[in-house]
């Protein structure tokens, strides 16, 4: 851990023209996993005065895109169930490990308030992305100190969010087997 915090250290301390460094994160880091406490504690360590932005999703298309992840055989070994309500059905019975510990939003977000203080995050919801674009991009704006036209243009920018391929599913394995 030692080495990996040096190496963290000289990468933020090349000059930059005053910037702050810019660190984008993954579900992985935040949401899934029984570690995600000692991820959260990790960052805070890497990056003690961060500002923490968590965007959530409503939980039932949550849930719905990741079985649908799960079809593609994404996170691990493949289950024996043939529908929704039989994959629903299996992980109901240990919400504790399964798919239902990434919906413990109020959890995900007591943690990192506790870490980094309520003034250092910001919960968004998903669903306003979508619906309200311009109430999302004033949100963040305000939060990370950027100019809002700039963020509703990038968020307005042409996009599609596919499913993932079998390929990509492969890559996200890999990456997601490296420790934070």
């Amino acid at each position: 851990a030692t080495e990996g915090l040096k190496i963290v250290d000289r990468l933020l301390s090349s000059p930059r023209g005053g910037e702050k460094p810019v660190v984008v994160s993954h579900e992985a880091v935040t949401a899934q996993g029984r570690d995600r406490r000692l991820k959260a504690e990790r960052l805070k360590a890497l990056f003690p005065d961060a500002r923490i932005v968590l965007t959530v999703r409503r939980p039932e298309d949550m849930l719905v895109s990741v079985y649908f992840q799960w079809l593609k055989g994404f996170g691990g070994k493949r289950r024996e169930a043939s529908s929704l309500d039989a994959w629903l059905d299996q992980d109901w019975r240990d919400p504790g490990r399964g798919n239902f510990l990434r919906l413990q939003y109020g959890k995900i977000l007591e943690l990192y308030r506790s870490l980094f203080g309520d003034e250092n995050v910001l919960l968004l919801f998903f669903e306003d992305l979508v619906d309200d674009r311009a109430k999302f991009a004033r949100q963040l704006s305000e939060f990370i100190g950027v100019d809002c036209g700039t963020t509703d243009h990038l968020l307005s920018q042409d996009k599609s969010n596919l499913r993932m391929t079998s390929l990509r599913y492969s890559e996200v394995r890999l990456y997601s087997s490296f420790p934070l």
